[in-house]
């Protein structure tokens, strides 16, 4: 999470080791974004002598970085929810 973010300024990110992580090849991939956890944006992003960069302006006061957008506990029982509904499923947990 970032905050105290300046809406319409642009900021620079840089994960300085991202080539020594699990996944160390970065090219092509960008960063998700979102401001409320639940829309998720890609943010263009570059990665070149082993670090992950990206620059992003702000509309809000916050926002949230992330490598893939997460599934929380809530949203992942809602669609449980939604699938078990369905005459065609078979939920089981």
């Amino acid at each position: 999470c970032a905050s105290n973010l300046a809406p319409g300024t642009p900021v620079e990110y840089c994960i300085e080791d991202a080539g020594q992580s699990t996944y160390p090849d970065w090219d092509g991939y960008n960063v998700c974004m979102s401001y409320d956890l639940e829309d998720w944006h890609r943010v263009d992003s570059s990665f070149a002598d082993g670090k992950l960069r990206w620059t992003h302006t702000p509309t809000c006061s916050m926002a949230f970085y992330a490598y893939f957008p997460p599934y929380s506990r809530d949203r992942q029982l809602r669609m449980i929810g939604k699938w078990q509904q369905n005459p065609r499923c078979l939920v089981e947990v």
